[in-house]
């Protein structure tokens, strides 16, 4: 009885094929993507949903889109932990930052 025999073009269209996926996958996403995906990310943490803040000042409200202030949004980073702070740091005049999800007092 003869054991299994490697193939050596067996093994080079696999390892060819493979490498291919491995390369096409992220390309399509980084040149074609949708609008929410990022470059050689994994799409589950890519698109979210920001809020919109608002700045509250003596002399009114500022309404602000979190995507004006965010360079490039990612779906794992927690905006309400980071942005109310910045605002109030941004905006001296500001009161307290309200947005859907909750306030900061300023």
């Amino acid at each position: 009885m003869t054991g299994w025999r490697w193939n050596p073009r067996i093994a080079a269209v696999c390892l060819a094929l493979f490498l291919v996926v491995q390369l096409t996958v992220p390309l399509t996403r980084m040149i074609g993507g949708d609008e929410g995906s990022q470059r050689f990310g994994w799409q589950m943490f890519t698109t979210a949903s920001f809020f919109d803040f608002e700045v509250v000042t003596p002399s009114g409200v500022i309404q602000i889109d979190a995507d004006d202030v965010v360079a490039k949004p990612r779906g794992d980073m927690h905006l309400d932990d980071l942005l109310p702070p910045h605002l109030c740091a941004t905006y001296p005049e500001a009161i307290r930052v309200t947005w859907s999800e909750g306030e900061l007092e300023c």
